[in-house]
């Protein structure tokens, strides 16, 4: 074995060592939350060997902790269950190239090669330091300001790693300018230093009232989960969730104590979400999650999340957040390919990979896994 080909490993090894042992951590802790509530079920003997059996080719050690969290979580027992360590140590690396990960869903880019799906409408861009208006052309920081004069309100969030709404900010026009939820001020200063580079302001996108009912502090979106098939190359809707935020917070995500609702096949409440521990409720927000509530315009998400996930060819697996308007317009907020949250899936309908589940790890145990060092030092 060559020196660059050991160093590498040497790399790999304690990078995942480091993220099994965060996955672990966050594993007792929703155990614990399963243990407070209601006591824990266990899997049948039978499951946990073919549970073993499945994943052993993807990992030493199959941490049954897992099968158990989702068994008792979701009253669905099934050795197919993805363990979460393998899912982002092996399986998503294996299935998306994250070389082209971060490019691809930069949101500074997505009116570049995807700007025939309704997206929120960009006012300016910076990229590596560079401010840009929705044009492409190079605006002056002094003159940022001018391009916002039109709007009431803003949206700042990074370009890429956003995930669970960090940096995601609302801003309103007052007086003397945007001023944020907390009495902020806006200024090229506070964007420099705080987003610094790489970050994207956008115009506010207004919700459809029947996703708006039950959060209209946050913009509330259906979370698609899509796989091209190994065997076919046929985009799978594997999971749908609609995830609704809490009050006074302006994203859905669980990390930020939002609720993941049930939606059946065919686009209605479940009548049942779950939060990042686990508990299920059968209301948000005081509001009662009635089963057999349909999703407006969910067959229109569902075309536009087939249509987009084909567009993706580095990346079998996304998870796409989209919205709807006020004027019945599918809205795509969000592409991510890294990283997707995948409990939620899990905790409430079963195997993330349902049928397809055989084939994907037969795939990840036949071919290497992708590895990117992306950060700066």
């Amino acid at each position: 074995m060559n020196t660059d080909l050991l160093l590498k490993k040497i790399i790999v090894f304690f990078f995942d060592f480091k993220r099994e042992k965060a996955l672990r951590r966050k594993a007792l802790k929703i155990m614990a939350s399963c243990t407070n509530r209601d006591g824990l079920a266990r899997p049948a003997s039978t499951i946990v060997r073919e549970y073993k059996a499945l994943w052993r080719g993807l990992s030493r050690h199959p941490d049954i902790i897992w099968l158990k969290i989702y068994g008792n979580v979701s009253g669905i027992w099934d050795h197919r269950y993805v363990p979460e360590n393998i899912y982002y140590n092996t399986i998503e690396p294996c299935l998306n190239n994250k070389a082209f990960s971060k490019g691809y869903t930069d949101k500074n880019f997505y009116h570049t090669y995807l700007g025939d799906f309704n997206f929120p409408p960009t006012v300016i861009s910076n990229v590596e330091g560079v401010f840009y208006n929705n044009q492409n052309k190079t605006v002056k920081p002094e003159q940022v300001f001018k391009y916002l004069n039109n709007e009431s309100r803003i949206i700042i969030k990074p370009a890429v790693d956003s995930g669970g709404g960090h940096k995601v900010t609302l801003w309103r026009k007052g007086e003397g300018g945007f001023i944020s939820n907390e009495g902020t001020p806006l200024t090229i200063e506070y964007l420099t230093s705080v987003y610094k580079k790489n970050f994207i302001i956008q115009e506010v996108i207004d919700q459809h009232s029947s996703f708006g009912r039950y959060n209209p502090t946050s913009v509330n979106t259906v979370r698609v989960l899509t796989y091209r098939s190994i065997k076919d190359e046929g985009i799978k809707i594997l999971h749908c969730v609609f995830r609704v935020g809490v009050p006074g917070s302006i994203t859905d995500n669980q990390a930020s104590g939002g609720y993941a609702c049930g939606i059946t096949d065919h686009g209605r409440l479940t009548g049942i979400a779950i939060d990042k521990m686990g508990n299920r409720y059968n209301k948000v927000n005081d509001i009662d999650l009635i089963p057999g509530t349909a999703i407006e315009g969910f067959e229109k998400i569902l075309s536009t999340s087939r249509e987009l996930a084909s567009r993706y060819q580095y990346s079998r697996l996304l998870g796409l957040d989209l919205c709807l308007d006020t004027h019945g317009e599918v809205r795509v907020l969000e592409v991510n390919n890294v990283n997707n949250e995948i409990n939620f899936f899990q905790m409430m309908y079963g195997p993330l990979f349902k049928s397809f589940t055989e084939e994907v790890v037969a795939e990840c145990s036949a071919r290497r896994r992708s590895f990117l060092i992306d950060f700066d030092i």
